[in-house]
């Protein structure tokens, strides 16, 4: 394995850990805005692409949260995916 997938991995890492943490803190009522806060910029600084997902959502529902981050993982699986990280 190359440098550049093991990068990729550890971002899968952090996201799958990031979208599990977020999940649990809307499943117990307690999301913050700085969880959320912390969530986006994680999120965002994996690439440009992340970023534009992470920046083009309504993070204003709160009642559509869970949602966003569901499709902000799956998105960016995809785009890690179809980047070789497998």
């Amino acid at each position: 394995m190359n440098d550049f997938a093991l990068v990729q991995l550890i971002w899968i890492k952090r996201l799958v850990n990031e979208t599990s943490r977020i999940n649990t803190l809307i499943e117990c009522k307690k999301l913050s805005q700085n969880d959320l806060n912390r969530y986006k910029s994680l999120i965002s600084s994996i690439d440009d692409f992340s970023a534009f997902v992470i920046n083009s959502q309504n993070w204003g529902d709160n009642k559509s949260i869970s949602k966003i981050v569901d499709e902000v993982e799956m998105v960016l699986f995809q785009h890690l995916y179809a980047n070789g990280c497998f």
